[in-house]
């Protein structure tokens, strides 16, 4: 509990430096005058960033630990949201959207340490068998990030000066960023607790402690056709996730006349916190419960629920109803990018390589969120809100397949004994007597 207590709260608060953009979106394009594909460049150029650094800093935390790598992370994304705040505040307008993107990028990268500090912690004090639910849990502290972020920002946009959109989540990150310097911990010997076998895909490596090197990742993840399966349903939920986040606020403003500050966008922003919750503790409840801790087949079915999800969203007339299919369409999307990049990512990259696995899903998976920024962004001005779930639903189709194609996968498959021992089920075995 003071662990990862800390951490997750940490990362509500990092995420709520990730959002400023979002939540300004409306008062920067309307005062400057820029489009949506203009914008789309702000949201969509981080995304990139994120996404090429998570991969990329991946065996760095293996490397440094998740204590280094979140204090990293949490320091620089509070700098940037200084900066991004000290320029808005200084008034400058000439080449704006060049010190938005900028500054942004630089957040972003930032904040990709932070993510990859969260597996690379939790995975060494956490089972296999218990981390589908305990994704659950700490998918709570997750998800408040969003009702921090886009309620408490939007908010703040609009009843104060725009630049304490990015001032604020600046000096809660530091704050935390200083408690987490004293009490964060890498592993249980390192608060004076026995460490353990959590029965992961590397539990049982002669070498689980040896550093992380290029080899081992070319082995051990590329070469994985159920790793390169996730990470290409990863790419897909990047899409859908962020093709959901960039524009819903836009979507509410335009279509249904939302106000930022409005009770009903508040009531959309809370939605989305809920749906991040209930879609953490569903899909990690379901997956650990009744289907042995595979995680592909109840992603599946929350896939196929989320096609359904976005075709109602756009066609709904109703106001209030479109406030709360956003959260609804949130229990499917964040569940599955929880499930995929947090819990996945620990089971198949073990707790030796879970940073490196996080970081190559997250990667393509901010690669998916590239393409729903100006891209997206261009589709909208030309078809309007009509074509946004005709450009978003095919990605949930092929997350859909992929997962009926590495439904029976599991993280220690290929190390199961011939006979009887292959057929004991994953959630069967002890930690410390059999994997």
């Amino acid at each position: 509990m003071l662990n990862w207590l800390p951490l997750g709260v940490t990362y509500a608060f990092v995420y709520m430096g990730r959002y400023t953009v979002n939540v300004a979106q409306g008062p920067i394009t309307t005062r400057f005058g820029l489009t949506r594909a203009d914008y789309g460049d702000v949201m969509g150029i981080g995304l990139l960033v994120y996404g090429i650094a998570t991969t990329l800093n991946g065996p760095i935390s293996d490397r440094l630990g998740g204590r280094k790598s979140m204090l990293i992370g949490a320091f620089g994304a509070a700098i940037l949201n200084l900066c991004v705040g000290l320029v808005l505040l200084s008034g400058v307008e000439k080449n704006l959207l060049a010190w938005l993107i900028g500054l942004h990028a630089v957040n972003m990268y930032f904040q990709s340490f932070c993510a990859l500090a969260l597996v690379k912690v939790n995975a060494p004090w956490f089972h296999v068998r218990e981390r589908g639910i305990f994704q659950g849990v700490f998918g709570v502290l997750i998800s408040s990030g969003y009702l921090i972020g886009f309620y408490g920002g939007g908010h703040i946009a609009a009843h104060h000066a725009l630049q304490f959109v990015f001032l604020t989540p600046a000096v809660l990150i530091t704050a935390m960023a200083v408690f987490d310097l004293f009490q964060l911990k890498n592993k249980p010997s390192d608060a004076g607790f026995p460490d353990f076998n959590t029965g992961d895909a590397t539990a049982h490596d002669h070498d689980k402690d040896a550093p992380v090197t290029m080899g081992w990742i070319l082995k051990r993840v590329l070469t994985n056709r159920v790793i390169v399966a996730l990470g290409i349903a990863e790419f897909c939920t990047g899409y859908l996730r962020y093709g959901l986040l960039n524009w819903f606020v836009s979507f509410l403003r335009e279509v249904h006349g939302f106000d930022t500050g409005s009770t009903t966008f508040k009531m959309t922003s809370l939605g989305i916190t809920l749906g991040g919750i209930v879609g953490g503790f569903s899909i990690g409840f379901i997956s650990d419960r009744f289907f042995h801790s595979r995680r592909p087949p109840v992603a599946a079915i929350y896939y196929a629920i989320q096609v359904f999800m976005m075709f109602w969203l756009v066609k709904t007339g109703s106001s209030a109803l479109a406030g709360a299919l956003i959260g609804v369409n949130c229990i499917f999307v964040f569940g599955i990018h929880g499930l995929l990049s947090g819990t996945s990512s620990m089971d198949f990259g073990g707790t030796k390589g879970a940073a490196t696995v996080t970081g190559l899903f997250n990667g393509v998976h901010y690669l998916g969120a590239y393409l729903a920024g100006r891209p997206l962004g261009w589709v909208l001005d030309n078809y309007h809100w009509d074509g946004w779930a005709w450009a978003v639903v095919p990605f949930s189709v092929t997350g859909f397949v992929l997962m009926l194609w590495t439904w029976h996968a599991t993280p220690l498959a290929k190390k199961r004994v011939e006979g009887a021992a292959a057929a004991v089920a994953l959630e069967g075995a002890t930690a410390g007597e059999r994997g």
